[in-house]
C-alpha cells in the first residue's frame, strides 16, 4: 500500500448525486472540508448535509470556465463526478456527450486555479464495451454507445491537460452502484418502487453477472484513491466479485415482500447484452488498501429504508419552492395561468366508497420560453404508463385508424417493404391492434403486429383475445420483445409522459434503421382556436403545437415526413427513424403564448352552463350529459354541475356505476335513459358529436332535446 497524502480540503462536482452525497458523508467522517459545486437549478440541493465542513457554491457545468476561486487557500483533490444528460436517453445522444468532454477539461482548468494537486474523474464501465473477463485498468476499451465513448475521451483529454499543468491525474471506471439518492430511472430504484407498490416487475432471465457496489463503499474507494492512488492509473471500482442479476433482484424482493413477483424471462436480452460486469480491484487494493465492507443484503436494506423515508417526507408548502423545469429541455418554465376546480384525473374514477377523498385541484399551465412547449407543472397522474381507452370501437375511430394504417402501409410498400413488423407503443387492451385484421388493402405488405402495454390487466385481456402483447413500457433501456421493428404506431399517449424524450429514444433503440412511425397527440392549436379550456386535464402534461411536436421528434433522431390534423382536434405525425440527433432542430422564436382566451372561456362557459341549468330548473326540466370523457369531467367540475345534473351517460362499461371526478355526478349506461328519461342531453364528446346525436335520435324514446358544446357556446341540434 502506498504512503498516504492526507486530504484536508476537496472540491466536488456532482455533489447532489448518489456518489457525491456519499463522498461528502465520508469527508465529514474524516474531518475533510468540502467545496461542493452545484448546478443553481438543482432540485436536490437540499440533500447536501448542512455542516460546518461543507460549503456550497452554485456553478453549473457550462459555467465552470467562467468561475474564479474565492480564496487563495489551496485545495488538495478535485473530484469531478458531474455529467450532463446521464439518463438512458441522454447517454445515446451525441451532442450532450460532446459537451461533457469539454466540461471535464474545464474542470481540470478549475482544479488548477484552486491549487489542487490531484484530479480524480468518474469514468464508467461503458468505456469497456463487452468483456468476458474481470475488468482491469489495462483491459482494452471498445465503447458501444456515445456515453461510453465520451467518458473514454474525457478521461484521456483530462489526463493530457493535467500533465501539461503538473497535476496528478487518476481516472476511475465505476461499475454498477446503488444506494441512497440513486436516480429513479436506474434498475434498483425502479425495482424498489414497483415492488413496494405490489406490482409485478418484468425482467430478463437475469443470468448476466453484475458487480454491484454500495455507494458508501464506493465513497471509501474514491477517498482512498485521493489519499494513496497512483497518478496516471485507471482504477475500475466495484466489489471485485459478481453474482447473477437474478440473485440481486431476489434480494431486493425478499427485503420488501417475498410474495411480490418478478417476471423473469418476460423481457428478452438485447442484441448487445452485456453478460458480465465485474471489476478486478486487486491493483486498487494493493495501492490504496481499499476493501468493500457492505454486503448487498445490508446495503439494499439501507437503500430501501432511504426510499421509504423519502416517500414519507411531507411535500413542500408550495409547488413554487423549486422552479418547475421543462419536460423536454429541462429549462425553467413560466406560469401562464391557473385553472381551479378541475378534476384530479380523467381515469381514476371514484366509486361510492371513495367520494370523500376525491377533491378538485388547480391546474397550472406553463410554457418553456426556450423550446416553446406548453405544459403543466402539476405532478403526473399515477397511471401515466397505462393506456385506458374507451373509444376504440366507434365507427369514427375505426375509419380513422384504417385510413392511418393505409397511409403507413402505402409508404412501406413504396419503400420496397413486403414483410413488416409493427409495434404499437401503449396498446391498451389491443382495441386498435384488432383493426389491422379487417384492413381492406394491405398494399402487398405482410404485417405482423405486436403491442406493449404497462397495465397488467389490459395485457392479459389482449392476450386472451389472441393478440401478441407484452407487459412493458418504453423508457430507459427497455428492450421490446420481437424487435427491432420496421415500424411503430402510438395513439394519444405521448402527451401523458413526463419524459417524452426518453420514451422516443427508447422506441428508436427498438427500431430498424429507416423504420416508419405514426403518432397522434391532441392539438393545442385546436384548444386555442376553439377557446377550449375544457380540453385541459391533469392527465395531459404536454400540450403540443405542430412546431413543438416536430422539434421533439427531430431532436430524438427522427425525420419528419408529414404532419396533419385529423378528427378536427388531433395532430398526426409521420416519421422515419435514422438516429441522427445532429439534425438541425428549428429554434423556437414565438415568445410566450397568450392563453387569456382559455381563461375567458372558463368564465364564459361557466356562466352559460349555469344560466341553462337555472332556466331548466325554473321550468322543471331535467338535464343529463353524454360523455364521461375528460371534457365532460372538466366541464362538470369547473362549472359546479354536481347535484344539478341527473347523470352522465357513457358507453364504456368500466366507467359505469362510478362517479365523475370532483363533481361526483353518477355515470350510467345509455340504457339507463329508458327508466330515467331527462328533458335534454348535453353532448360533450368532441369528434363523436354527430355519431352520439344519431344514437339518441334512433334509440331514445321519447327523443330528448339535444344540446352540443361547440367552441364557447351551447347550441341546440334538431331532433
Amino acid at each position: 500500500m502506498n504512503d498516504s497524502n492526507p486530504i484536508k480540503k476537496i472540491i466536488i462536482t456532482g455533489a447532489t448525486g448518489m456518489i457525491g452525497l456519499a463522498l461528502i458523508g465520508k469527508c465529514i467522517e474524516e474531518g475533510t472540508e468540502v467545496l461542493a459545486l452545484v448546478n443553481p437549478d438543482s432540485k436536490r440541493m437540499d440533500r447536501i448535509p448542512k455542516h460546518p465542513l461543507v460549503t456550497v457554491r452554485e456553478c453549473g457545468l457550462a459555467n465552470m470556465h467562467e468561475m474564479m476561486p474565492d480564496t487563495n487557500e489551496g485545495y488538495d483533490v478535485f473530484y469531478h463526478l458531474a455529467w450532463a444528460a446521464p439518463s438512458h436517453s441522454g447517454r445515446m445522444d451525441i451532442s450532450p456527450q460532446i459537451d461533457n468532454i469539454r466540461f471535464t477539461v474545464d474542470a481540470v482548468e478549475l482544479a488548477a486555479a484552486y491549487g489542487c494537486r490531484r484530479f480524480i474523474g468518474a469514468g464508467s464501465q461503458a468505456e469497456y464495451g463487452r468483456s468476458d473477463a474481470p475488468l482491469r485498468g489495462d483491459t482494452p476499451t471498445n465503447p458501444e454507445i456515445p456515453y461510453g465513448a465520451a467518458k473514454l475521451c474525457a478521461g484521456n483529454l483530462s489526463r493530457i491537460r493535467c500533465e501539461q499543468l503538473g497535476i496528478d491525474h487518476i481516472w476511475t471506471r465505476i461499475l454498477s452502484a446503488y444506494g441512497p439518492g440513486d436516480c429513479d430511472y436506474m434498475l434498483i430504484p425502479s425495482l424498489i418502487t414497483k415492488l413496494r407498490n405490489g406490482e409485478r416487475f418484468p425482467a430478463t432471465p437475469g443470468e448476466q453477472r453484475w458487480d454491484y457496489i454500495y455507494s458508501a463503499d464506493l465513497a471509501d474507494a474514491l477517498y482512498a484513491i485521493g489519499e494513496r492512488g497512483v497518478s496516471g492509473k485507471v482504477y475500475p471500482i466495484g466489489t471485485g466479485s459478481s453474482r447473477p442479476l437474478k440473485d440481486y433482484m431476489n434480494a431486493v424482493r425478499d427485503a420488501i415482500d417475498p410474495k411480490t413477483e418478478i417476471g423473469y424471462g418476460e423481457v428478452p436480452y438485447s442484441v448487445n447484452q452485456i453478460m458480465r460486469l465485474e471489476a478486478d480491484i486487486s491493483e486498487l487494493t494493493a495501492d490504496t488498501g481499499f476493501v468493500p465492507h457492505t454486503s448487498f443484503e445490508d446495503g439494499i436494506r439501507k437503500t430501501i429504508q432511504w426510499f421509504s423515508d423519502e416517500i414519507a417526507k411531507p411535500g413542500p408548502a408550495s409547488s413554487d419552492e423549486h422552479t418547475p423545469r421543462c419536460i423536454i429541455c429541462d429549462s425553467p418554465i413560466t406560469l401562464l395561468s391557473e385553472f381551479p376546480d378541475m378534476p384530479s384525473s380523467a381515469q381514476d374514477i371514484p366509486d361510492a366508497d371513495h367520494l370523500d377523498s376525491d377533491k378538485p385541484i388547480t391546474l397550472k399551465m406553463c410554457q418553456c420560453p426556450k423550446c416553446g412547449l406548453i405544459q403543466l407543472s402539476n405532478e403526473p397522474v399515477s397511471y401515466y404508463r397505462d393506456v385506458i381507452r374507451a373509444g376504440g370501437g366507434s365507427s369514427t375511430m375505426r375509419t380513422l385508424r384504417h385510413e392511418e394504417y393505409d397511409r403507413l402501409l402505402e409508404l412501406m410498400s413504396r419503400g420496397g417493404i413486403t414483410q413488416a413488423s409493427i409495434v404499437e407503443i401503449g396498446c391498451g387492451r389491443g382495441e386498435f391492434m384488432h383493426l389491422w385484421e379487417d384492413m381492406p388493402d394491405m398494399h402487398g405488405v405482410d404485417v405482423t403486429v405486436t403491442g406493449i402495454e404497462h397495465k397488467q390487466g389490459s395485457v392479459e385481456e389482449a392476450q386472451n383475445s389472441g393478440l401478441t402483447v407484452y407487459e412493458g413500457f418504453a423508457e430507459g433501456d427497455y428492450e421490446i420483445p420481437g424487435g427491432p421493428y420496421d415500424g411503430f404506431v402510438q395513439f394519444n399517449f405521448l402527451e401523458h409522459q413526463p419524459d417524452p424524450r426518453d420514451m422516443l429514444s427508447c422506441i428508436g433503440r427498438n427500431l430498424k434503421p429507416g423504420a416508419l412511425g405514426l403518432v397522434t397527440v391532441p392539438s393545442f392549436e385546436y384548444v386555442l382556436e376553439n377557446d377550449g379550456y375544457y380540453e385541459l386535464l391533469r392527465d395531459h402534461l404536454a400540450y403540443y403545437t405542430r412546431e413543438a411536436l416536430e422539434a421533439l421528434f427531430i431532436g430524438c433522431g427522427y425525420e419528419v415526413l408529414e404532419t396533419r390534423i385529423v378528427n378536427r382536434d388531433t395532430w398526426e405525425i409521420m416519421v422515419r427513424f435514422d438516429g441522427d440527433t445532429s439534425r438541425h432542430v428549428p429554434k423556437y422564436t414565438g415568445g410566450i403564448t397568450d392563453i387569456t382566451c382559455l381563461s375567458d372561456n372558463y368564465r364564459t362557459i361557466s356562466e352559460d352552463i349555469n344560466s341553462l341549468i337555472s332556466e331548466s330548473e325554473a321550468e322543471g326540466k331535467r338535464l343529463a350529459i353524454w360523455g364521461a370523457s375528460h371534457q365532460g369531467f372538466t366541464l362538470a367540475s369547473s362549472t359546479g354541475l354536481g347535484g344539478r345534473v341527473e347523470y352522465i351517460i357513457d358507453s364504456a362499461p368500466f366507467k359505469q356505476g362510478r362517479y365523475a371526478p370532483a363533481s361526483h355526478i353518477p355515470i350510467v349506461p345509455p340504457a339507463h335513459y329508458s327508466t330515467d328519461p331527462v328533458d335534454a342531453i348535453l353532448i360533450v364528446a368532441p369528434g363523436y358529436t354527430a355519431e352520439i346525436a344519431g344514437i339518441i335520435r334512433e334509440k331514445f324514446t321519447p327523443v330528448p332535446g339535444i344540446l352540443v358544446l361547440m367552441d364557447d357556446k351551447i347550441t341546440e341540434m334538431s331532433r
